[in-house]
């Protein structure tokens, strides 16, 4: 327990550093960038100020300082994490697994994830018609934020390729690895809690949560390609293809793909865990870990996380 507790402290005060580094440094290096871009290419000075991009940042230059930020924590993670990306081995990040990914697995994977983002959906309708019938002001959520500068070329680039391979880097890969000799399923579930806080607001949260465990199944038995190519999928295409394509159609047939995919979502739901419940059941029972593993729950760093991002989530909540 003394060994889990301190290797689980370090890996939630490495995230800790990651996120003060991409969150200050990033979001600093961002406001930069764009204000170099507006001097060079935007005719209208009033645009050319740190105060007019600082007011704008959630809708028309989201996609840049996200993008910067991204980019800002892939070289934090490759300096601070060189041995471990470079290390071939069971611990190496890029680790290669012994098994061959198939088909019926990879699209199964994609279907939890489809049928829970579908799930994230109604689940979000359902805090913003509680919050209407309380009389409070709508939930503003990360993705709200995403969504008013989805349409720029840079939001595209940093949710869709960017953030899968540094959030794949940092979770499956650097914490993950860490914490894997502990037991899989331990490692898996504690990087999912970790992933789920780390975004920041109820809705992504439990999304998120669902995510890294899929996320993490895949890391563990094929290797973190397979898991970044899976969310580079859904990124692109549930998270941003999917949504404008529908609204794009006549209605009748809008509602006929509608049904389609809440069928798909059905399949998903329900259909992949039963046929993999043998492969599930294997899986948790080898690699399970003592009884009072999640004791180490308890390390100090890994609490001023959790309190630290539940803060968070309670500022979008009330803000």
């Amino acid at each position: 327990m003394q060994s889990l507790r301190r290797v689980l402290n370090s890996q939630a005060g490495f995230l800790l550093l990651y996120a003060l580094i991409t969150h200050f440094v990033g979001l600093f290096v961002g406001l930069l960038a764009q204000l170099e871009w507006n001097i060079l290419a935007d005719p209208d000075e009033s645009h050319r100020s740190i105060e007019y991009i600082v007011e704008h940042t959630d809708a028309e230059y989201a996609g840049t300082i996200n993008l910067v930020m991204g980019l800002c924590g892939l070289a934090f993670l490759v300096l601070m994490r060189r041995r471990q990306i470079a290390d071939g081995g069971p611990a190496g990040i890029f680790h290669r697994s012994r098994y061959r990914m198939t088909w019926s697995v990879f699209l199964g994977c994609f279907l939890l994830l489809f049928s829970a983002q579908i799930i994230a959906g109604f689940y979000g309708m359902g805090l913003d018609w509680t919050t209407e019938v309380m009389g409070l002001d709508s939930i503003r959520t990360t993705s709200d934020i995403i969504e008013a500068a989805g349409d720029t070329l840079p939001m595209l680039a940093y949710t869709c390729f960017v953030a899968p391979v540094v959030e794949e880097i940092l979770f499956r890969g650097a914490i993950l690895n860490s914490l894997k000799p502990y037991g899989k399923v331990f490692a898996i579930v504690t990087t999912s809690a970790m992933f789920g806080f780390f975004h920041g607001d109820l809705t992504q949260g439990l999304f998120a949560f669902v995510v890294g465990l899929v996320l993490g199944y895949l890391s563990c038995e094929y290797s973190i390609f397979w898991s970044i190519l899976l969310h580079i999928s859904n990124n692109l295409i549930v998270s941003n293809l999917l949504g404008p394509w529908i609204s794009g159609l006549d209605g009748n047939v809008a509602d006929l793909v509608a049904l389609m995919l809440l069928i798909a979502c059905f399949v998903g739901l329900i259909v992949v865990p039963s046929l993999s419940e043998r492969r599930i059941r294997a899986f948790v029972m080898a690699n399970r870990t003592y009884s009072n593993a999640y004791g180490s729950w308890a390390a100090p760093w890994f609490v001023v996380l959790l309190i630290t991002e539940g803060i968070s989530m309670l500022h979008l909540l009330l803000s």
